[in-house]
């Protein structure tokens, strides 16, 4: 088996492997010893492999997961001294998001993700969406409807934010030059579909959104084409009318393209079509049931056994329950939607789990409710429920909840989280002790907690500067709602388990980072009240110490490659083919986990995409926390600093709302262009942390 030959090279002729029938209508995987050797089997290919990983998680305590930040070397492989087996109760084992590939996977080479794809399938998954190469069929479905090429390669957005176009959201934001980039993605995309079917793995490939450049309202019929209103402040957009002759043709042609560039998949992603039409209305609802047949009779002129996937976020029953020459598939992303449609009114749904926090690396996620696998009690109320699935924003954050998130997708009973545990940190760090279940107890009561998890968290140190903290991105929250002293106390037993792996060193710089961070908001409530009572001695002295908690945060981050912005710099630099390519790859990825939102018009998205990265934390966040302590030190002898401007969006100042703001909004727009951090360099990272612990807290 090549995935196998991949990732143990060194055993990989100790492997045997028989895909077997099914039994029931379940998949079935597991191992045995057979003629001296490891015997995988399994009802496919991906059951041979989730075999294949259960057998090194059980047999040598190492677990492989997309999460998970270093790649075993597995020179050993004893033969099992018992049979494991095992059946799967999800038919369907979903992964992907659009967000995903604009917040992480664009970056990646193709080693990157050929590594990413086999630890899919070891893991179960046997879905996958897809956005690889989506730029390229953009690109030649506009081509080959008669759009000058310029017009095309203008209306693209760059890799960092495309997600967001494909959603409808704008388009020919930080557009690439680069005919050549659009042809790698192409190349790119086929590489990962042809290897999604290798493994076993259904691809869930894009359709047509109906975006088009502004100039199609001169090229065909305007009529067709609706004007939508600005979304952020980003310009407004154009899209076809899904009930209209020019939709279908554009409809169909996307997917010849993708058919003859990518590849083939009779899953296609529908969801930015479900969520066009809102409203309640009997026009409006005739006018849904009327677009629902069109696309259908679309879809199915292109491809008889297309299943047509919606995100449960637009699900309208008006306009999904109405498409019946295709099948459909309902992903509730977050389990959030199946109760309020009844099991989404009899259509086919996956049971899903997502972290909406963007690509934010602060500790958050509901493992109580993970582990209680929420699929089977759903499945005993909605028979169309066929699967589970996890749709995650970004994977460099919250390796034990992904980890676990990934493990309840094939699990047929709930999982116990001090068993569970037990073997993750050996499978991470190597070995455990009798203090396990106090540490995962501690997780669940804070960062872990199905409280901590209710709202996203956000960040003191890298939110925009103001008196009154609010939110860092959009609609999170900056304040902890735990004791920090259990977060510490979690530390402190890692710190007398003691290992050297790059898991447990991981750990604690996000440990560390975290402690740190919920410090700050503390300290800057109190500096905020200091300034309002006119004390200028303790005003410069508490300023002092939380830029000192951003220096020492930095010097933590660094020693990560996960948290330094120089790592994900220098894998910009294996994808670029050259000088110009890279410098804009890296104003994509400066963007995105800065400014993020318009550069010119009053931005309501700044911060979208904030990142607590080591080295960018000095450049930008803190330098902006100088500029605001500064400012406020020359406001005591007058009125004060205005704590919340009239203009508002998403419940913080507008990005230009006074000229203080406007001078911060030129600062961050030059540090796109201007960013250059050092090299990476190995650093004890374990001292570091202690040290850095030690500093702030008393030693328990």
């Amino acid at each position: 088996m090549e995935l196998i030959k991949r990732l143990a090279p060194k055993v990989k002729d100790n492997f045997t492997y028989e895909i077997t029938e099914k039994t029931t209508d379940q998949d079935f995987y597991g191992y045995r010893q057979k003629d001296g050797k490891i015997h995988l089997f399994g009802t496919d290919k991906v059951c041979i492999a989730k075999a294949f990983g259960k057998y090194l998680e059980n047999c040598l305590g190492i677990k492989i997961t997309p999460c998970t930040s270093d790649r075993p070397d597995i020179d050993t492989s004893p033969l099992p001294t018992e049979e494991f087996s095992a059946y799967i109760p999800q038919k369907l084992r979903v992964f992907g998001d659009y967000t995903l590939y604009s917040n992480d996977a664009w970056r990646w080479s193709f080693e990157d993700w050929e590594y990413f794809l086999d630890t899919l399938a070891i893991n179960g998954i046997n879905m996958a969406v897809n956005l690889v190469g989506n730029e390229g069929v953009c690109f030649y479905t506009l081509i080959k409807m008669d759009f000058p090429q310029d017009f095309a390669l203008e209306f693209i957005s760059g890799p960092a934010f495309y997600a967001w176009q494909m959603s409808n959201r704008f388009y020919n934001y930080v557009p690439s030059k680069s005919f050549e980039h659009i042809e790698r993605s192409l190349e790119m995309g086929k590489k990962v579909v042809e290897r999604m079917k290798e493994l076993g793995i259904t691809p869930i490939l894009s359709t047509f959104s109906g975006l088009v450049p502004d100039i199609t309202t001169k090229l065909f019929n305007a009529k067709d084409v609706a004007i939508t209103d600005k979304w952020a402040a980003f310009p407004k957009t154009y899209k076809f009318r899904i009930d209209t002759v020019n939709f279908r043709r554009f409809f169909l042609k996307y997917l010849e393209v993708q058919d003859e560039y990518i590849g083939s998949s009779d899953y296609y992603l529908c969801n930015q079509l479900c969520a066009s039409a809102i409203g309640t209305k009997k026009k409006e609802i005739a006018h849904l049931e009327n677009c629902a047949k069109e696309l259908d009779r679309a879809a199915d002129f292109f491809n008889e056994n297309a299943t047509l996937v919606f995100s449960s976020e637009g699900y309208r029953k008006e306009f999904v329950t109405k498409i019946k020459r295709c099948n459909t598939l309902i992903l509730d992303i977050d389990s959030a939607m199946h109760e309020q449609t009844n099991g989404f009114d009899g259509c086919e749904f996956v049971l899903g789990n997502s972290q909406h926090n963007n690509s934010h690396n602060s500790m958050q996620g509901d493992i109580e409710e993970v582990a209680e696998n929420p699929f089977l009690s759903c499945k005993e109320k909605y028979e169309n429920l066929v699967g589970a699935g996890l749709f995650p924003e970004n994977l460099n954050q919250n390796p034990m909840f992904f980890s676990l998130s990934f493990d309840i997708l094939t699990e047929n009973k709930k999982i116990n989280l001090d068993s569970w545990y037990k073997k993750y940190e050996i499978a991470r760090y190597g070995k455990t002790d009798e203090f396990s279940n106090e540490r995962i107890a501690l997780y669940r009561k804070t960062c872990y907690s199905k409280e901590n998890s209710a709202v996203p968290v956000g960040s003191a140190i890298c939110t925009r500067p103001a008196l009154n903290l609010r939110h860092t991105g959009l609609y999170d929250r900056v304040q902890s709602l735990y004791d920090n002293k259990d977060l510490l106390r979690i530390f402190r037993s890692l710190e007398n388990l003691g290992c050297d792996t790059d898991g447990y060193k991981y750990d604690l710089v996000n440990i560390t980072k975290q402690l740190l961070d919920n410090e700050a908001f503390p300290l800057h409530t109190e500096i905020a009240q200091i300034y309002r009572d006119r004390q200028m001695e303790p005003f410069e002295e508490k300023s002092k110490k939380f830029l000192e908690i951003i220096d020492d945060v930095d010097s933590v981050l660094v020693c990560h490659r996960l948290f330094n912005a120089s790592c994900y710099l220098e894998s910009l630099k294996k994808i670029a083919v050259t000088d110009d390519e890279l410098t804009y790859f890296i104003i994509n990825f400066i963007a995105s986990i800065g400014l993020w939102g318009p550069m010119i018009e009053d931005n309501q998205r700044y911060d979208y995409g904030w990142q607590m990265l080591g080295n960018f934390l000095p450049c930008y966040q803190k330098i902006r926390w100088e500029k605001f302590f500064e400012h406020l030190s020359t406001q005591f002898k007058f009125l004060g600093f205005q704590e919340k401007a009239r203009k508002q969006y998403f419940d913080r100042d507008a990005f230009t709302s006074t000229p203080f703001y406007a001078d911060m909004a030129r600062f961050e727009q030059g540090v796109i262009l201007t960013f250059n951090p050092p090299e990476f360099e190995e650093k004890d990272t374990v001292k570091i942390c202690k040290d850095t612990v030690n500093k702030y807290f008393v030693k328990i």
